[in-house]
């Protein structure tokens, strides 16, 4: 059945004796060319619902966890950056590079483009004189 609607229903008995008669009443009954399927719908209280929802923290988002304090997130973050800074001033200046000037110092769009590269456009001799002979063309005037 993939693809192609189901049909659902829900219905309310007053009392539960009507409501299982009509279950094993209809139940695997044959409805055109389907099968009836009669099952009891399940309540979720908001409590279960809650439980089953789960809660979506990425590290690396920076997002902290609702438990911990921000001021400590914020000082865990700063300690970090501070050790790392400690561990590359350590490091030897040799295994730094510095990226090398691009070979223009003229930016790319500001570069003058010459008429030889644009195309040039002519306006057809034999299409000019055929314009206004054709009264498709010509401007509208009121009768």
């Amino acid at each position: 059945m993939s693809g192609l609607p189901r049909g659902y229903a829900f219905v309310t008995y007053k009392n539960e004796d009507s409501a299982l008669k009509l279950r094993e009443a209809l139940d695997g009954k044959k409805l055109g060319l389907k099968r009836l399927s009669v099952q009891w719908a399940h309540n979720v209280d908001k409590d279960t619902l809650n439980l089953l929802r789960r809660d979506i923290s990425i590290p690396a988002l920076g997002v902290g966890t609702k438990d911990e304090p921000r001021d400590a997130s914020r000082s865990s973050k700063i300690k970090a950056i501070e050790s790392k800074l400690k561990m590359m001033s350590q490091l030897p200046e040799e295994d730094f590079q510095i990226a090398p000037k691009p070979s223009s110092s003229v930016a790319p769009s500001t570069v003058p483009i010459s008429k030889k590269t644009l195309p040039s456009y002519k306006s057809s001799s034999k299409f000019s004189k055929t314009l206004p002979s054709n009264p498709r063309f010509r401007p509208y005037t009121r009768p």
